[in-house]
């Protein structure tokens, strides 16, 4: 455990030390793949399905904040569905209108929730969100992991239905209401939100308990009830060909937010110290649990070969 706990501490000094760097490669390489999957999955306009035009908006988006990566990532999707359908765009538009109020009037600072919910469900990682956020944020997640989610099914009924819009002579009523199905006329796009508020719900109040390891087994609690409930949902919608699907990527999820949960939030239990105090009114009983760390070995070189001038400069 303490090899586990120094590697640790190196890759979070390594980080540290090159903070802004690491920073700007990691924004490159998040908007890269947002608009590279953009483009695959709903690339009606083949202007802009260019990989130099996605490579010059990802080095843009790099040395800007991750909001701006949204900003993006809305406009290249509400031109590709213009392409397709003007109907589809403007529904697009309100959604992505509606989104950015509800996110910049609740959870400004969890942009890339709303941004890489989609893109987790695209690669089939969709539960790698509701347990990881669970332990590590705050219950204002909600809101945009919801939107995400949402937003993805809209895109998914869109890209479905892509043959319907470009056979419609004209946008017109019909078409309209075509669009408003695909959101509101979807029982498994609630079933998913259900689902993830429900598993997020579960994973922050065990997590907050005061028994040893109650992180872990906030995560294990949570992985465990997500997986029941979308086999369910799957066998309830007679999608018995994504089970596989499921149970894989709950398996590779659950890894991913004990790694997260880690590098994060790491206690050490056996050094835990109890303390009590009271004042005029109350009892007061403290339990403080310390974080897990360990000191780095640094080694010293010394050359004994060397003259003495030579090894003071």
């Amino acid at each position: 455990m303490a090899a586990v706990l120094e590697l640790r501490e190196h890759i979070l000094n390594f980080y540290r030390a090159r903070k802004r760097l690491l920073d700007i490669i990691i924004k490159f390489i998040l908007a890269f793949f947002t608009f590279l999957i953009i483009n695959i999955n709903i690339g009606y306009m083949s202007r802009l399905d260019n990989v130099f035009l996605i490579i010059v908006l990802s080095v843009i988006c790099a040395f800007l904040p991750m909001n701006v990566t949204l900003l993006v990532a809305a406009v290249l999707v509400v031109v590709h569905l213009y392409a397709l359908s003007i109907v589809a765009a403007l529904m697009a538009a309100v959604i992505f209108i509606i989104a950015l109020l509800l996110y910049f009037g609740f959870s400004p600072k969890h942009g890339w929730k709303v941004l890489y919910t989609p893109v987790l469900y695209t690669i089939k990682l969709p539960y790698i969100m509701p347990l990881s956020a669970g332990v590590t944020a705050s219950p204002i997640s909600l809101i945009p992991i919801c939107i995400g989610i949402v937003i993805y099914y809209y895109l998914s009924g869109i890209k479905a239905s892509a043959p319907l819009y470009r056979q419609a002579s004209e946008d017109s009523f019909e078409m309209l209401l075509t669009t408003v199905k695909l959101i509101f006329a979807n029982p498994r796009l609630f079933a998913e939100i259900a689902v993830v508020i429900v598993t997020m719900v579960i994973v922050m109040a065990i997590g907050k308990l005061s028994f040893n390891h109650s992180k872990s087994a906030a995560i294990a609690a949570g992985a465990v009830l997500n997986l029941v409930a979308n086999l369910l949902i799957c066998v309830y919608f007679n999608d018995t060909s994504g089970v596989p699907a499921v149970i894989i990527g709950e398996a590779v999820c659950t890894v991913v937010a004990y790694i997260v949960q880690f590098m994060l939030i790491t206690m050490d239990y056996s050094r835990a110290e109890y303390v009590q105090f009271e004042d005029d009114e109350y009892y007061y009983y403290v339990k403080a649990i310390p974080k897990s760390s360990v000191s780095i070995e640094r080694k010293l070189v010394k050359h004994y070969n060397k003259p003495e001038k030579e090894e003071r400069e």
